[in-house]
Parts: structure tokens; C-alpha cells; sequence
């Protein structure tokens, strides 16, 4: 024998009171911010900065900062193989492909304003790099909250702003 429902299940359950949804809606959440900032991420790296006229593949990894902000700042990683340049040609190349970035992704959520390079790379100890090479970028933004601040700071020394 069938018994008919006044209510589907769960109906006039309010999201919380549903197990797990309020968690699988959260972690949904989180996957589109984490793969929203791996698309500005290689849209910066591989379409802007790191082509072949600017750095020429000497950049390591970038990462985006600046979600809470008016703007958007990346934090910059250097390869080894950049290390003989001239710093004063690599922050011009940098601001260079900056402006090329900006010119072709001209909304807000896509502008990248500001860079600054990073001298410390990425630490696996600390949980920044995988040994697959995959860069946790919350990892990043959290151990290096101060360098975020001096990203974001008006007049901070080492900032590169689009040229």
C-alpha cells in the first residue's frame, strides 16, 4: 500500500536543516572561486606576461590576489632562469605584458592592476607547492599576507603597475 505525501520530502525544510547541503552548496562555492582564479591565472601567465616577446617562459607561477579588493594584484614567482636578468628590463617586461593583459580583458574581475615579483619562490614545507607542482593559492595568500598589503598599498615599493 502507497501512501501519498501532503509534501515532497524535504519540503519546507529550510537549506540548513537538509543534511549536507549547506556543505556541498559551500565546497561548490569554493570550486568555482578556486577555478575562476586559475583561469585568470593562465590567462595572465600564458596570454599576457610570460609570452614569448616578454619573459619568454621565466615565469614560474603567478598568483591572483585581490578578491575582497576594488582591483585585482598577482603575486609573481620568477624561474631560475630569470635570475641573470636585468631587474630593471623584467619589471618593464612585466609592466608590458601587464598592459597587454588589461587591453584584452577589460572587466573588472579579469584587470589584473598591479604585480609585484617575489623574491622567496613558492615552499613545498610550507605547503605553498605541491610536488606535482600545483600552487596552493589560499596556501600562498595566507602565509604571505604581508607581501598582499604591500601588493595593494599605494606607492609600495616594487608594485609594477600596467605600462
Amino acid at each position: 500500500r502507497k501512501v501519498a505525501l501532503a509534501q515532497p520530502l524535504g519540503a519546507g525544510l529550510q537549506r540548513a536543516d537538509r543534511p549536507g547541503q549547506a556543505a556541498r552548496e559551500h565546497d561548490a562555492g569554493q570550486q568555482r572561486e578556486h577555478n575562476t582564479q586559475r583561469e585568470q591565472r593562465e590567462r595572465l601567465v600564458e596570454g599576457g606576461i610570460d609570452g614569448r616577446e616578454r619573459l619568454g617562459g621565466r615565469l614560474l607561477d603567478a598568483v591572483i590576489a585581490g578578491h575582497d579588493r576594488p582591483g585585482l594584484g598577482a603575486l609573481l614567482f620568477l624561474s631560475p632562469a630569470a635570475k641573470g636578468l636585468d631587474p630593471a628590463d623584467v619589471r618593464e617586461r612585466i609592466a608590458a605584458g601587464l598592459g597587454a593583459h588589461d587591453r584584452r580583458h577589460t572587466g573588472n574581475s579579469e584587470r589584473v592592476e598591479r604585480a609585484l615579483v617575489l623574491e622567496e619562490p613558492l615552499s613545498l614545507d610550507a605547503g605553498e607547492t605541491t610536488d606535482k607542482g600545483y600552487t596552493n593559492q589560499r596556501r600562498v595568500l595566507e602565509r604571505r599576507a604581508a607581501d598582499v598589503e604591500r601588493l595593494f598599498a599605494e606607492g609600495a615599493a616594487g608594485v609594477i603597475e600596467p605600462g
